[in-house]
């Protein structure tokens, strides 16, 4: 028999019977979680506030999947937190120098073909 329970992440209600057949039994996780990514988010910020990973991982780990909405208080917190780490800078390569150095090897094999 199904039983209703709460999420720890986001509070929302949902059934689950960790004897029913209907259910996969390798779904642990559903002890506590209502979704996969309420189970994700748990672990990204256990993670992170036990400096397990740093604050740009964590970033990079929650924008990997859809972060639920309606998380509580401390872990909406901790997710804003993480959320508000600066997303580094890429370099770029200079495409004009590029392009010059292409453009001066395609004369100098035009060259040495004549």
């Amino acid at each position: 028999m199904a039983k209703l329970r709460t999420c720890i992440i986001c509070n929302k209600a949902y059934e689950h019977c960790r004897n029913c057949n209907k259910v996969n039994q390798n779904e642990t996780w559903r002890n506590l979680y209502d979704k996969e990514e309420c189970m994700k988010v748990f672990n990204v910020c256990s993670a992170y506030k036990n400096n397990l990973i740093s604050k740009g991982d964590a970033k990079i780990k929650l924008k990997s999947f859809d972060v639920p909405t309606g998380l509580k208080a401390n872990y909406q917190t901790i997710v804003d937190e993480i959320m508000s780490e600066p997303e580094p800078f890429k370099k770029t390569k200079n495409k004009k120098k590029e392009e010059e150095f292409i453009d001066e090897e395609i004369v100098n094999t035009d060259l040495d073909e004549i």
